[in-house]
């Protein structure tokens, strides 16, 4: 879906996206602030190391454009977000896991040495 060579994943890029899953090309280093807003089909995204920056509320999020003032509003299922340890996947996972008292993203290790990531049966 995101051709290999794009580097920097804009605002609103995916809006109100139908995708269940999405894998980021290893081009990309930035994922800016709501560039999946309100994708609330998307279960999984795989983000890989090149990704050195997630903007704030950029997966598992929808604005409130009736109230704009108000914090962002959780899909009220997490988001499963693949990556390597000590990555900014991981990162972001942790700093979104909660909001109010939805869980809103997982993170799950990506292995090399099988097909299957890490959490996967």
């Amino acid at each position: 879906m995101i051709p290999d060579g794009v580097t920097v994943i804009e605002p609103d890029t995916f809006v109100d996206c139908g995708l269940e899953e999405i894998e980021i090309p290893d081009s990309v280093t930035t994922i800016e602030t709501w560039a999946f807003s309100g994708c609330k089909a998307l279960r999984e995204i795989t983000i890989p190391e090149s990704v050195a920056s997630i903007g704030e509320w950029a997966i598992g999020y929808e604005e409130d454009h009736f109230h704009p003032w108000l914090d962002p509003i959780p899909f009220g299922r997490p988001v499963i977000i693949y990556g390597k340890p000590d990555s900014e996947a991981e990162r972001y996972t942790k700093d979104n896991f909660w909001c109010y008292i939805e869980h809103i993203t997982e993170f799950r290790e990506i292995r090399t040495d099988a097909g299957k990531q890490e959490g996967e049966s």
